[in-house]
């Protein structure tokens, strides 16, 4: 994942948190968000933050949708 707001440029590990998950047949919808860092920000962008969710069964065919965003949208995991 990338975090939208600035940071210095340092990721957002430690930061992310999972706010919902919805586990269907074909989907996997995620909310997740970033706890800001404190104090004033620069705005060089921010790398790639690699986050771990537990799910109740394997992945397997599912897709994993970002219900962060209007209109949620299929994210390709790589």
């Amino acid at each position: 994942m990338h975090e939208r707001a600035c940071a210095s440029g340092q990721s957002a590990e430690g930061r992310v948190e999972i706010i919902d998950v919805q586990e269907t047949e074909d989907q996997v919808r995620l909310r997740i968000g970033v706890r800001p860092r404190e104090g004033g920000q620069d705005c060089p962008g921010n790398p790639p933050t690699p986050f771990t969710v537990d799910l109740s069964e394997p992945l397997g065919e599912r897709k994993i949708v970002d219900a962060s965003i209007v209109p949620p949208r299929t994210v390709t995991v790589g």
